[in-house]
This record gives C-alpha cells, sequence and structure tokens, in this order.
C-alpha cells in the first residue's frame, strides 16, 4: 500500500510528521510492501487558512491513503473523493507511521465540527 505522510523535513523514514496536512512542507510516499520513500515537495506550504490545494499533485500520484494528524475539512474531502483514505496518527516520524498502519493502529478520520477531522471511532 502507498501511504503520502505530510511532514516537515525530507529526511525519509526519519522524517518528522507535520502537525497539518496543508502546510506541511514535504510529502513522504512510503510503499509498504517494499520500503521505498519518495519525497514530494509542498509547492503551497505557506498559504491562508483554508485556501489549501498546492499538494493537487499529489492526486496525480498511486496512493492508498493519506495519514496525517490533522486536515481541514475541505482537504478531507477532496482527498476522498479521489477514493483516498485519510487516516489520523499520533506517531511523530514516518517510520513509526509505517509501523502504526502495519499493526492496524491508524484509524480513519471522521467528521468533529465544521473545521478540522481528527482520528477517532467513527
Amino acid at each position: 500500500m502507498k501511504l503520502c505522510i505530510p511532514t516537515a523535513d525530507d529526511r525519509g523514514l526519519e522524517g518528522r510528521v507535520s502537525e497539518h496536512f496543508g502546510r506541511a512542507p514535504y510529502f513522504t510516499v512510503v510503499d509498504t510492501n517494499s520500503g521505498r520513500t519518495e519525497i514530494v515537495a509542498n509547492a503551497n506550504a505557506e498559504h491562508a487558512h483554508g485556501e489549501c490545494g498546492g499538494w493537487d499533485a499529489l492526486l496525480t500520484l498511486p496512493l492508498d491513503a493519506v495519514v496525517c494528524r490533522g486536515v481541514g475539512r475541505r482537504a478531507h474531502d477532496r482527498l476522498a473523493e479521489h477514493g483516498l483514505m485519510v487516516l489520523a496518527t499520533d506517531a511523530s516520524d514516518v517510520s513509526g507511521v509505517v509501523e502504526a498502519f502495519r499493526a492496524g493502529e491508524v484509524k480513519e478520520m471522521v467528521p468533529h465540527g465544521p473545521g478540522h477531522r481528527h482520528g477517532h471511532h467513527a
């Protein structure tokens, strides 16, 4: 499975998970079968609140899921519309996200009011 994880740096499996999807400077794509990683720069990391969208290039990649700490409602819905699962994590680095994913410890994000979505059981 190919996971996309918003990261604060470009250190691959050692990368630090960004606190918010749209403002992440990088996206680390990990193939959980092969362990291969790819780093994609976020061209729109600095944007006004609610104006995420520079990450649209991700939608052209062969991804299965986005795993993050938080994501805005519009970004969540756009990802879901493109068939991507949106999963929540508390892991601090990419390798921790992969371990949590393999252990079944990441949960699907569900609505939590009109703003952001966070990982909780549905």
